[in-house]
């Protein structure tokens, strides 16, 4: 997950990754972010299931160079500096939703040609637990957006992998056409929060299911535990365990299943 946030960072926002919502408008500008740190700095590591199933805090090596990232609070600027282990930095900036979510705003690479400069992620604390949440980019998003009269979605075609037009095999139908992806192109942030938040919790409750049956929470994915220097791989301490259970009940609150 570190890894993704820091490719959001640096590669993933400038083609559109549908991990992220992209934004033509600043939602995160300095009065909306906390005025305090939301969480503690330190060194964040992935979690990730070993082969037994088991939920394991992943420590850098040499097939996992990325593994964990440090995050510094600078008071100044309101935003989390965030540097990892091969030496990439990028700042994100967090706007609280309540209950312990926040939206999650990246700074875009992109050229001269795209029509957004963010990309708009989600994000769940709990202590020292927190949970790196998608916001989708596509359709089922409209819906929420004519809630808000201010706001307004246009859609673009991301250009790069893995939204390039596959090539349909010769003698076969004709592959469909991408879907449009939408970004936001109007809005006063308090209606991008009010909007993020609905669609987060749409999305939490579809997939609340899966993740029950599949247990994708306990198995790592998306979750990162502030840790302290290891020379492996470990099991979550009981702090971390006790922080990453209450932050799944959290989630399970935020939107209960249908």
């Amino acid at each position: 997950m570190l890894r993704i946030l820091m490719a959001g960072l640096m590669i993933f926002a400038a083609s559109g990754c549908t991990f992220g919502l992209p934004s033509a408008v600043d939602a995160a500008p300095f009065e909306a972010r906390p005025a305090k740190a939301p969480f503690a700095d330190g060194e964040y590591c992935n979690t990730a299931a070993d082969e037994a199933g088991e939920l394991m805090v992943q420590r850098p090596d040499e097939d996992n160079e990325d593994a964990c990232a440090t995050f510094t609070w600078d008071a100044s600027q309101r935003l989390f500096v965030m540097r990892d282990n091969l030496g990439k930095e990028g700042e994100f900036k967090l706007v609280a939703l309540g209950d312990g979510f926040f939206m999650v705003q990246l700074p875009t690479t992109t050229d001269d040609d795209s029509p957004f400069s963010f990309l708009l992620m989600a994000a769940v604390v709990q202590g020292e637990a927190a949970v790196i949440l998608p916001l989708s980019d596509g359709e089922a998003i409209v819906p929420f957006a004519a809630r808000y009269p201010g706001l307004a979605l246009s859609t673009y075609k991301p250009s790069r992998p893995p939204f390039t037009m596959p090539v349909a095999p010769e003698g076969g139908e004709p592959l469909p056409p991408e879907p449009d992806h939408f970004y936001i192109s109007a809005g006063s942030p308090a209606e991008i929060h009010d909007f993020v938040r609905d669609i987060l919790r749409d999305w939490i409750r579809k997939d609340s299911v899966s993740r029950a049956d599949e247990g994708r929470v306990w198995k790592g994915e998306g979750l990162i535990v502030r840790d302290q220097p290891a020379p492996a791989d470990h099991a979550p301490s009981l702090v971390q365990q006790r922080d990453i259970d209450a932050l799944v009940a959290k989630l399970q609150a935020f939107a209960p299943s249908p």
